[in-house]
C-alpha cells in the first residue's frame, strides 16, 4: 500500500472542507449576534457572551450524539447495510424527541443560575436569564439537526448540510436583526430577540433536513 494516495486525499478533503465551513458559519453567527446586541448596552454583550459559554455544555451532549450515531451509521453504510443505518437513525431521532423535552424541563427553571455562579451584575443576570430561557426552546431542533447532519455525513454527503446551514444562517441574521432592533414591523426584543431569531432558524433547519 502506498504511503500517500492522492485520490484518497482528495476524497477526504471534499468531505471535510464543507464540514469545516459549516463550523465556521456557526462561529460567524455567534459573532454577528454579539455584534448586534453590543449596540444595545454593555450588559447585553456580557449576558449573551456568558449565555453562549454555558450553551457550550449542551453541545457536549450533542457531540456524544454525533459521535455515536455517526460511527454506527458510517459502519453500516460502508458495509452496504442501509437498512441497519436507517434503524440507527430512527433510534437516535426517537431519543432526541424523548430526551429534548426532559432537558428543556430541567433547564427552564434554572436559566439564571449560570450568571449568578459567574458573579454577574443584576442587570446581566436578568438579561442573560431571558436570553437562555428562549434558547432552551431550541434544544429539540438542535438534537434533530445534529442527528440529521450525522446521517448525511455517514453517507458521504457533507455539501448538503453546508448549503442548509448557509440558508438558515442567512435567515437567522435577518430575523435576529429585525427582532433585536424592531425592524420590518416586528417588536424590538433586545437580547431575547437575538435568541428568538436563532431558535426559529434551528427549527427551520430541522424542517429543511
Amino acid at each position: 500500500m502506498a504511503f500517500f494516495e492522492w485520490a484518497r486525499f482528495q476524497r477526504v478533503w471534499r468531505l471535510s472542507l464543507p464540514a469545516a465551513a459549516g463550523a465556521l458559519v456557526d462561529m460567524l453567527q455567534v459573532l454577528i449576534d454579539l455584534l448586534m446586541v453590543g449596540h444595545l448596552e454593555v450588559s447585553a454583550t456580557a449576558a449573551v457572551g456568558i449565555g453562549l459559554q454555558f450553551m457550550g455544555l449542551f453541545f457536549v451532549i450533542l457531540g456524544v450524539l454525533y459521535v455515536g450515531s455517526n460511527a454506527l451509521m458510517s459502519r453500516f453504510m460502508g458495509g452496504s447495510q442501509p437498512d441497519k443505518a436507517a434503524r440507527v437513525f430512527s433510534t437516535f431521532i426517537g431519543f432526541a424527541l424523548l430526551g429534548a423535552p426532559l432537558v428543556m424541563l430541567l433547564a427552564l427553571p434554572s436559566t439564571h443560575l449560570p450568571f449568578i455562579w459567574m458573579g454577574a451584575a443584576d442587570r446581566v443576570v436578568a438579561l442573560g436569564a431571558g436570553y437562555l430561557w428562549v434558547m432552551v426552546f431550541g434544544f429539540g431542533a438542535l438534537f434533530i439537526n445534529q442527528i440529521a447532519f450525522s446521517a448525511m455525513s455517514a453517507s458521504g454527503n457533507t455539501a448538503t448540510p453546508l448549503r442548509i446551514k448557509l440558508f438558515t444562517a442567512g435567515v437567522n441574521v435577518l430575523l435576529s436583526y429585525a427582532l433585536v432592533f424592531g425592524h420590518f414591523g416586528l417588536p424590538a426584543l433586545g437580547v431575547q430577540g437575538a435568541a428568538l431569531g436563532t431558535v426559529i432558524a434551528f427549527y427551520l433547519e430541522s424542517v429543511v433536513y
